[in-house]
């Protein structure tokens, strides 16, 4: 049998780190020089941490979501419109769903 309160002790864990890394980033953002090695690890984080989400989603697509992935992509390079690319993407998976992709 598991422990009922194991749940909200997570909960609270998480909310705890959650909070205090975002503390942590705005007290000592501003120490950070403006030039060097850790202004250029920290400005290219945010892009490695995306990567690292949405990289296992990616190896795990069929050729149809792959289709829709590279429409989206298609459409956000050449209109520059995030809200274009979305639309297309998920419209093309939603009709797929719906036609039995």
């Amino acid at each position: 049998m598991t422990d009922p309160w194991s749940p909200w002790i997570a909960i609270g864990m998480l909310t705890v780190v959650v909070f205090a890394s975002r503390y942590l980033g705005y007290a000592l953002g501003s120490r950070v020089p403006e030039q060097g090695r850790l202004r250029r690890l920290l400005s290219v984080l945010p892009g490695c941490a995306i990567a690292a989400v949405v990289a296992p989603q990616i190896a795990m697509m069929g050729p149809f979501q792959m289709a829709a992935l590279a429409l989206s992509g298609l459409a956000l390079w050449f209109t520059g419109q995030v809200a274009i690319g979305l639309l297309l993407g998920l419209g093309m998976l939603i009709a797929g769903a719906h036609l039995g992709f």
